[in-house]
């Protein structure tokens, strides 16, 4: 179980396209993947109001570059498509967009 999308700053990501922007993404999903022999399956759970239930959106398993810039902006992709139908599911609170380039600061104080 991997939760990809912390920012844990900028000396320990890559800096790769997330929605209309980019974020500071944790570079090693391959390597674990590789290291572990493991197949990535990405999967998204969603609550469903018609049923009161939820769901869980579970989708192929990813095609891996050794490029850890490739596979963190495939991961941010995987992670857009299951934001996209239901953003206001997703966890934005997160702050997850603090880590900028070159000291830009987005969430000012």
């Amino acid at each position: 179980y991997y939760l990809p999308d912390e920012d844990f700053g900028a000396e320990q990501s890559v800096f790769v396209d997330f929605f209309a922007t980019y974020k500071a993404t944790l570079p090693g999903l391959n390597k674990m993947a590789k290291l572990a022999k493991a197949v990535v399956i990405p999967m998204f759970p969603r609550y469903n109001a018609k049923n009161g239930k939820y769901e869980m959106e579970i989708r192929p398993p990813m095609q891996l570059s050794d490029d850890p810039e490739q596979s963190a902006r495939a991961m941010n992709e995987e992670i857009e498509y299951f934001v996209t139908p239901t953003p206001e599911q997703y966890v934005w609170i997160l702050q997850l967009l603090r880590t900028r380039k070159d000291g830009e600061d987005i969430y000012p104080d």
